[in-house]
């Protein structure tokens, strides 16, 4: 539809415009490759919570019984 047929001003339309241009995500070619000590940082921390969520689940098994 067109701005017109919304009953917009041509002043709602251009602020809806940078609104929608502020709030666009950038495309994943605009992000930087992550560092090798960051994508390290990021596995460990990924393996300390697998690591915590299988202890808990153990720990859980073992009240049920």
């Amino acid at each position: 539809m067109r701005a017109a047929e919304l009953g917009a001003f041509p002043e709602q339309v251009a602020a809806l415009v940078l609104v929608q241009e502020r709030e666009a995500v950038p495309a994943p070619a605009d992000f930087p490759e992550p560092a090798p000590a960051m994508v390290a940082v990021q596995a460990s921390a990924a393996a300390a919570e697998s690591d915590q969520a299988l202890e808990r689940e153990q720990g859980w098994a073992l009240e049920q019984e």
